[in-house]
């Protein structure tokens, strides 16, 4: 990790940081919540996106940013559905969604929301309803993401033990994690190594993982830039040239460029066209956020 920080301009990350912040915080609407993206039938996220910008500024810890934090939060308590949050009040309630609501507001019970997400062997879908088709299948980008809400909502160490199985066992031949709500891999690669650390270290995943970040093509968005950073920090492998290309990418007025990422499978077959981008340009600035605030010294 001490490489990171000679090669990094840490005042440089700092400043990314809190211009970018700021760009977040004039993009909250005045309910608390932030809305991004537009899908046919759906509109605009809210529940989704507001929980994942809501989580991204909470690991910022900007000074200023906890009245913008605690007003997601009254929002997200606010509109939470019987079974969990949903990518907006118009859509049903999904195991995405809700993990990331349940990091940010991390309610002791909270767990129990999501083992009706869980099948037998651990393995997340994104929905449980049958008529949503290869929507419930099991997702790798969706388990360690209702890994971490599990950890943050202290559940059973058991239940922990049975996901950390599953992200371990799907790690693909390459070492790497295939998504399946994402153009790339990136996403479903970060988080899977940010839960296998947080729940007891990588393990036999590491080298293998290793081997495809070395290998992984250059991002083509900030979304995959930024999910690239977070992966190679939790891999130990030096990421300078993507922070490099990450801050370069920040634009006037501190946010970052909108990534056409992601992907809308129809329910029963492997693909929907092109993908959708944020076009108000908060997803993709959260998640540079959630990157550059992960490194050390910053």
């Amino acid at each position: 990790m001490t490489e990171h920080v000679l090669t990094i301009d840490c005042g440089a990350v700092r400043r990314a940081v809190e211009d970018g912040s700021r760009f977040l915080l004039s993009r909250q609407d005045r309910d608390g919540a932030w809305r991004d993206f537009s899908l046919p039938g759906v509109g605009s996220s809210d529940e989704w996106i507001t929980a994942y910008t809501g989580f991204a500024l909470a690991r910022a810890v900007d000074e200023y940013s906890g009245s913008a934090t605690e007003r997601a939060r009254l929002y997200l308590a606010a509109t939470r559905k019987a079974d969990g949050w949903g990518y907006s009040a118009r859509a049903g309630a999904d195991a995405d969604s809700t993990a990331w609501a349940l990091r940010l507001l991390a309610p002791s019970d909270g767990w129990r929301r999501l083992l009706r997400y869980l099948d037998n062997g651990g393995r997340a879908r994104t929905y449980v309803r049958r008529p949503y088709g290869a929507w419930v299948d099991s997702h790798a980008d969706v388990t360690p993401v209702v890994g971490l809400a599990l950890l943050a909502t202290r559940a059973p160490p058991w239940i922990i033990a049975r996901v950390r199985a599953a992200c371990l066992d799907a790690q693909s031949a390459d070492g790497g994690w295939s998504a399946f709500w994402w153009r790339a891999n990136g996403y479903a690669v970060a988080r899977n190594l940010e839960f296998l650390v947080a729940a007891g270290g990588l393990g036999p995943a590491l080298r293998g993982a290793r081997g495809w970040l070395l290998g992984a093509a250059a991002p083509r968005s900030t979304f995959e830039a930024a999910n690239l950073v977070e992966a190679r920090i939790l891999a130990g492998i030096p990421t300078a040239d993507l922070v490099d290309q990450l801050l370069a990418g920040q634009q006037p007025g501190g946010g970052w460029s909108s990534s056409r990422e992601l992907v809308l499978h129809p329910n029963r077959t492997s693909w929907a066209g092109e993908p959708y981008a944020d076009h108000r340009r908060i997803h993709s600035t959260a998640a540079a956020l959630l990157a550059l605030s992960r490194l050390p010294g910053r």
